[in-house]
């Protein structure tokens, strides 16, 4: 199933040294939005979303059922990608990039 929205709306669980690699294409492109961003330290999620003018969380889970995303970027360290990959592809039917 394809996203519907025009732009496709994304967010990002995980906002460590490789989520700038992420922002700037989804603040650049036109077909983009990122409208979220969330990590568990607070202080790097504010700074992003700060950055880019979105809502920061520290739970993914109210992110998610509280903003518009068609897209979720996993960019947790490599040993934590498939949890929130796996719940978030079930339980809110988005679709995932994993870094």
């Amino acid at each position: 199933m394809l996203p519907t929205r025009d732009p496709v709306c994304f967010a990002l669980i995980g906002c460590g040294r490789i989520a700038k690699n992420h922002v700037q294409p989804l603040t650049e492109l036109p077909a983009a939005r990122l409208v979220a961003v969330c990590d568990l330290v607070e202080e790097r999620a504010r700074a992003v979303a700060d950055r880019c003018g979105v809502p920061a969380y520290r739970n993914y889970h109210e992110m998610l059922s509280s903003e518009p995303v068609d897209v979720v970027n996993i960019l947790t360290p490599s040993g934590m990608h498939p949890a929130p990959a796996i719940d978030v592809m079930r339980r809110y039917r988005a679709h995932v990039v994993v870094e």
